[in-house]
């Protein structure tokens, strides 16, 4: 028999990927999450979210593999993703480079049995390439 450990969720581009539209929930053994029109930029006003639940006895992992969320260089996040529970004790994120991403690039797993929540949350200004 062939057991699987973990669940993972991709943060990258492919064809078989599910677009962020309204709330949404997701389970089974991996996939692809992407933001609204991406690798176009996504919308202003965007509000929508990915609820990732773990099969039983499992743990789901993140990787961002490209990232461009609005960064605001005075140090504010206009747009951000926000990742619940928390990535090394941080929910919101923006930036425009991947070590910004939650989990800087690298595969971060939650712990077992752990839903986790993605949001996508845009301000009334304009989008970027996203996630």
């Amino acid at each position: 028999q062939l057991y699987i450990s973990t669940v993972i969720f991709f943060v990258e581009s492919s064809s078989m990927s599910i677009f962020c539209s309204g709330d949404q929930e997701l389970d089974g053994l991996e996939g692809t999450i992407q933001s609204p029109n991406y690798p176009d930029n996504y919308d202003p006003n965007t509000d929508c979210s990915f609820l990732i639940v773990p099969l039983p006895g499992n743990s789901v992992s993140l990787k961002f593999t490209d990232f461009h969320v609005d960064y605001n260089h005075g140090g504010s996040c206009h747009d951000w993703v926000e990742v619940n529970p928390p990535v090394k004790s941080k929910s919101q994120f923006c930036g425009y480079l991947i070590g910004m991403a939650p989990g800087e690039g690298k595969s971060y797993t939650f712990p077992e049995d752990e839903p986790v929540t993605v949001t996508l949350h845009t301000d009334g200004y304009s989008g970027n390439k996203g996630f």
